[in-house]
């Protein structure tokens, strides 16, 4: 633990919501690390359960513990900024309540920032995916490739990292305090608000240390239905999520073939993702306006330079559904939504895993 004073290595933000049922363990996991010089910033977004109660019980009279107060739920993006604000470590990170870190997680970005001095520190992490009961139905372990990354190699990386999901994670990183300045995460949202937060800090990174750990838990837990209505921001985030990132790969020199042959994989997913929200029976865009909202996604420039390209190394289902894609047929392409929602609500675990390859 840092001396009074000093700064902590490490500033663990956790934002309190709903969370009553899984925040000891979280909270337990933290501070049983095999690491003192940290501390854990508690924000209370003003849950109407027992969360904060349930933490503070776990953590005892632990003095790395602080405690800050929303009077007023501002959501997840609003917590994360306000310890941003709060905390005094030289590095934060941003460990959800719901999940768990196993022994390696601070040590091994202790090792990391003493043997590099990076701006960020990337671990990778263990999918958790829960039955309904609770009982762990497979684990799934993304682990990249060690690496101390420098000037032109940190762009070079961040689309190998994305390709893992790593770069949308905010869980298992480390960034530099002094490095984030004013940044903040988007309020307002809940889709993708992590992934603008990292490139943005990537932008500003000139030395990343890339760790082959695993040691963060995010436990994946059965969602119940899909929507309960169209939700036109779903799209509209994910697009724009494509875009930042092709765009950050391109101002950094590294268009290519390949470069949209692997981008437009993740936005072929990201539209068939949303076909099938469209074609949810419970969305509220009727026939005509579904066909509408695909005709505007053919049409799109972005769709025009990725998709053509697209082509997936590992997932026979996916170039499947690129190839639908690639025909712009509004009436093949909705079938697809409709099928994969159907296939989805059929064998939900099967569909994820699927997903997975993708």
């Amino acid at each position: 633990m840092a001396a009074a004073g000093e700064r902590p290595l490490f500033s663990l933000v956790m934002c309190l919501y709903g969370v009553e049922a899984t925040v000891a363990r979280a909270v337990t996991a933290v501070l049983a690390q095999p690491f003192d010089d940290f501390e854990l910033v508690l924000v209370d977004d003003a849950s109407p359960d027992g969360s904060l109660d349930a933490a503070l019980a776990a953590a005892g009279d632990d003095p790395r513990v602080r405690v800050v107060r929303h009077g007023e739920n501002r959501g997840l993006s609003g917590a994360r900024n306000t310890g941003l604000e709060a905390a005094r470590g030289c590095y934060v990170a941003f460990p959800d309540p719901d999940d768990t870190v196993g022994r390696d997680f601070l040590p091994a970005a202790a090792d990391a920032v003493a043997a590099f001095d990076p701006d960020i520190v990337v671990e990778g992490l263990t999918e958790v995916y829960e039955r309904a009961d609770g009982a762990v139905e497979r684990e799934r372990p993304i682990v990249p490739d060690g690496a101390r990354l420098e000037g032109p190699a940190v762009a070079r990386a961040v689309l190998p990292l994305e390709v893992k999901t790593l770069v949308g994670y905010v869980n298992c990183k480390f960034f530099r305090m002094d490095l984030v300045g004013d940044l903040r995460f988007e309020e307002g949202t809940s889709l993708s608000e992590d992934f603008f937060f990292s490139i943005e800090m990537f932008e500003r990174a000139r030395r990343v240390a890339v760790v082959p750990c695993a040691a963060y838990r995010y436990f994946k837990r059965p969602s119940g239905s899909l929507t309960s209505r169209w939700d036109d921001t779903y799209y509209d985030i994910h697009r724009r999520r494509v875009a930042r990132l092709y765009r950050y790969l391109c101002e950094h020199g590294l268009d290519g073939t390949e470069t949209r042959r692997l981008v437009g994989v993740l936005y072929g997913r990201y539209i068939v993702s949303a076909l099938m929200r469209a074609c949810d029976p419970r969305s509220s865009l009727d026939a005509a306006g579904r066909r509408d909202w695909v005709s505007q996604v053919f049409s799109d420039p972005l769709f025009d330079r990725l998709v053509p390209v697209a082509y997936s190394d590992e997932s026979l289902a996916t170039n499947a559904a690129l190839s639908v894609l690639r025909t712009r047929d509004v009436g093949l392409a909705l079938a697809l939504g409709h099928a994969v929602g159907v296939a989805r609500g059929a064998a939900s675990g099967a569909f994820g895993r699927i997903q997975q390859k993708r």
